[in-house]
């Protein structure tokens, strides 16, 4: 992506020969009798949460995004110029497109404000970022992903004083299928990544977290690189494993993984018993 400028009050040069821009109220002033004649218009304005305009081969120009994941304030209008912006690496034609920005509350006669400019090409369309992350977002809540497969050695009741060892199957990321959009028309594709493990051993301990499943203990190996918890008193109590999953998701068309704020969560819960081994003096 190559941004042509973030404040569109400065000046800058866009092309040889081409003078410094400059932005006023209601227009862009400043062009030659070339890009004035070549110029395709103002687009309408619209209302989204966040924007980005996405040319034909994926490539994202971000317009004031600000990391926004709510809805926005604001409302858009678009501007586009032929003729003045070089050519891609293909060699195929690219728009000067400025992106003005007021507050829908101000109402409809207050005066725009400059929010972007950036060379694109000219088939360029603007998407709403923020509505696809709040579905990403609602996407991600609603689903189940697997409980963790959990082992506890020894199996069922262990001893006070002597380690417990605890491990897991790893699990594999989940990808539902792909939904499409409704306001954009394309298609987003989430994947979940299990991304921590958290063991709560519930003797009023503090849980241990891990970034994956412990191994089990093998027969004649030693307890070095293993997850293990000592008991100091008996107890009847039910162990959780709580595994947090972070998600990402795609747009067709368009380059790039972004991330989805939430997490989702699966928890397995084990019975252990734990008691007191005493020894006891027999007569012979």
């Amino acid at each position: 992506m190559r941004r042509v400028a973030t404040s569109l009050a400065a000046a800058f040069v866009l092309s040889a020969g081409m003078a410094g821009v400059a932005h006023s109220e209601g227009g862009h002033d400043g062009f030659n009798g070339k890009a004035e004649s070549a110029t395709k218009g103002i687009g309408g304005s619209f209302v989204a949460t966040s924007t980005a305009f996405v040319d034909p081969d994926g490539t994202r120009h971000d317009v004031d995004t600000g990391g926004r994941r709510g809805p926005s304030p604001y409302e858009y209008q678009v501007h586009r110029f032929a003729g003045i912006c070089p050519n891609d690496a293909l060699g195929q034609p690219r728009d000067l497109v400025f992106v003005d920005r007021r507050l829908v509350a101000a109402g409809p006669t207050a005066p725009w404000d400059p929010a972007s400019a950036f060379c694109a090409s000219p088939n360029a369309q603007p998407i709403d970022l923020g509505n696809i992350a709040a579905q990403a977002a609602t996407v991600t809540q609603s689903l189940q992903p697997p409980k963790p497969a959990v082992r506890i050695q020894p199996d069922g009741t262990t001893l006070v004083g002597n380690p417990t060892v605890f491990s897991g199957a790893e699990l594999a990321d989940v990808t539902p299928p792909a939904l499409v959009n409704p306001l954009s028309g394309r298609s987003l594709q989430l994947t979940v990544h299990p991304a921590t493990w958290t063991w709560d051993f519930h003797d009023g301990s503090q849980p241990v977290t891990t970034t994956g499943a412990p191994p089990a203990y093998r027969p004649g190996s030693n307890l070095a690189g293993l997850l293990t918890h000592t008991y100091r008193k008996p107890a009847d109590l039910t162990v959780t494993v709580t595994v947090s999953w972070t998600a990402s998701y795609t747009i067709s068309g368009i380059a790039g993984v972004q991330p989805v704020a939430n997490r989702v969560t699966s928890v397995t819960a084990l019975p252990l018993k734990v008691r007191e081994a005493r020894s006891q003096l027999v007569s012979q």
